[in-house]
């Protein structure tokens, strides 16, 4: 027996816990914001996360325990998100935990739609696309979560989209999305896509916190760019990606120092900056605390991590500067005649 997300949150704000005040609450398969906001707004909070997704519980303040641990406390209840977990249902029914007095297991629900213009249901899920959508699913979970799809969008076969609880979607116009390309907006997140902007095969876009691209843009076969909860990722115009192009601002895990026993990961600014009209060559990997000014050319296989100026070729692992006062053209129809002035370009 389990409860849908929704249905859970409406337990809980309708009293459903109300025999529950004297244990600590802990969630296993991490913690979903949805049922933090519910709990919280019965004067509840979440103790603890057992398991995974040990990002969004450092953010919250809330602490990771591991399974072994679980037994060491007394009067714990604990509710169970992991999508997988008859494992762990099996783990606590043989500790003694009995279902709703001890623990409840609750999923995320999901509505699929393989066609759909526009959309909207009693949880505030909305999408609304001026492109009519029959090659794309979308995957609508939770609730208030909103999709703005713009005209003449694309979409090639296998593709999807993921909508998660209190998130927004925006693609603007004419854009493409080819074969099996993915996009995954999670709890609390922000997607926005500007107009004319294509995507290759197998792209996978993931935002858990913020991707904002602007117009003009191309990205080759099996783009990659995700971030954590605490990662984000601004590109401008008028960009160039070739193939393999990996982006991840943040660490994606937790990093436990096992004397002090606690969490060490060091938090950066966890952003990735790029500003118009950048080239980008095959296979670059940009990590957190990158900024790439505009006109410059990022050669193949670099690995960037810094502030890089704008004009110049970037190359190298780690990446450097190897030239400067530069230009490029994608559509290499236009002559470019440097002057004796260094830095001034007649067309």
């Amino acid at each position: 027996m389990s409860l849908n997300m929704t249905s859970f949150c409406k337990f809980v704000r309708g009293g459903g816990l109300s025999g529950i005040d004297d244990k600590i609450i802990f969630t296993w398969g991490g913690v979903c914001r949805q049922a933090y906001d519910a709990l919280g707004a019965v004067g509840r909070k979440i103790e603890g996360c057992i398991g995974s997704n040990s990002d969004i519980a450092q953010i919250m303040g809330v602490k990771v325990i591991c399974q072994e641990d679980v037994l060491s406390y007394k009067d714990v209840y604990i509710i169970v998100t992991a999508e997988d977990h008859k494992d762990i249902v099996k783990f606590l029914n043989a500790t003694g935990f009995k279902y709703y007095e001890n623990y409840i297991v609750v999923e995320k629900e999901e509505r699929i739609l393989n066609t759909v213009d526009h959309y909207a249901d009693m949880e505030g899920n909305i999408v609304d696309s001026q492109t009519y959508i029959k090659d794309c699913r979308v995957v609508v979970q939770g609730y208030g979560s909103k999709v703005y799809i713009g005209a003449d969008v694309s979409f090639g076969k296998n593709c999807k989209i993921a909508m998660g609880y209190n998130s927004v979607i925006t693609i603007g116009n004419n854009c493409l999305f080819d074969d099996d390309t993915e996009i995954n907006v999670w709890e609390n997140a922000a997607l926005k896509i500007g107009n004319n902007c294509s995507f290759g095969k197998r792209s996978l876009v993931s935002s858990a916190n913020q991707i904002a691209i602007g117009n003009n843009n191309w990205f080759g076969f099996d783009t990659y760019l995700v971030t954590g909860y605490d990662g984000k990722i601004i590109i401008g115009n008028d960009c160039l990606f070739s193939n393999y192009i990996k982006f991840r601002p943040d660490n994606g895990h937790s990093i436990f120092d096992m004397e002090l026993q606690k969490d060490v990961k060091k938090l950066h600014a966890n952003e990735i900056l790029v500003d118009d009209h950048v080239w980008w060559g095959l296979d670059v990997i940009a990590l957190g605390d990158t900024a790439v000014g505009s006109g410059s050319v990022v050669g193949a296989g670099t690995l960037l991590k810094g502030t890089y100026p704008g004009h110049c070729v970037i190359a190298g692992n780690p990446a450097r500067v190897i030239r400067e006062n530069v230009m490029w053209d994608a559509s290499a129809k236009k002559q470019w005649e440097f002057s004796s002035a260094k830095g001034k370009i007649h067309e």
